[in-house]
């Protein structure tokens, strides 16, 4: 949806100065950003897809040419979510299967810390679903009782690979032979700011330097203490 396409653009100019400011600050990282988001389009192309559609009327025609349509994984029905909380609710009508007649499936499915009131609105076009599966068990306790069945909490998909999997996935890249403790977060930079400190404590105690991908902040190089690496990794370490 074009709401996705802004939020997820390296300079996003649609959600205030400020979020521009904070997009701008990653600059000096062009490159390496850019060539990691053609990575990421390389990738998705290499999967087996059908054609894009953007408006819901579209999606639903596409829909109707399938005798089954799976819908999920992630926060496709929470109104909160990156990408839905800044369009109209019709956005999520693809996601509800809304208007498809055919056999409806949900996996790994979340509706984040949406309200009652705004379950209310969604809730009977998930109830035509024939089988729902929830990401987390917060949103499988909440689904089960809004609905009156029992819905299954089940594992995000990323989690169903096994290691030999990932193993073949991460074949050309290039192995660190130093131990190293990761950390990945969505982080803000408020609350980057305050992380930092527990890792460079995390840091100290084990006597391990710490990879942070963060993608959504950007901290100068501190000599000793922090060193940029490859696409956009923060290396935090003590010295």
């Amino acid at each position: 949806m074009p709401s996705q396409q802004a939020y997820y653009a390296m300079y996003r100019t649609q959600f205030g100065v400020k979020t521009f400011i904070k997009d701008l600050l990653k600059l000096p990282f062009h490159k390496e950003r850019k060539k990691r988001s053609e990575k990421f389009e390389q990738f998705i192309q290499k999967m087996p897809l059908t054609a894009k559609t953007v408006e819901p009327e579209e999606t639903l025609e596409f829909m109707k040419k399938y005798p089954v349509v799976l819908s999920g994984s992630d926060q496709i029905w929470n109104k909160h979510s990156c990408e839905m909380n800044q369009t109209d609710w019709k956005y999520m009508d693809p996601y509800l299967l809304k208007g498809y007649t055919g056999y409806k499936l949900s996996y790994a499915s979340s509706v984040g810390d949406m309200k009652s009131e705004e379950l209310d609105i969604i809730s009977p076009a998930i109830e035509q679903f024939q089988h729902i599966a929830m990401r987390e068990s917060s949103s499988a306790v909440v689904m089960s009782k809004l609905l009156n069945r029992n819905i299954q909490w089940v594992v995000d998909p990323i989690f169903l690979l096994q290691d030999r999997d990932w193993k073949n996935l991460t074949s050309n890249v290039k192995k660190s032979r130093e131990h190293y403790i990761f950390y990945y977060a969505l982080d803000s930079y408020k609350q980057m700011k305050e992380r930092r400190k527990v890792l460079l404590v995390i840091s100290k105690k084990f006597g391990r330097p710490i990879h942070v991908l963060a993608p959504r902040v950007y901290y100068a190089p501190e000599k000793g203490r922090i060193d940029l690496v490859d696409i956009y990794i923060s290396h935090f370490e003590l010295k």
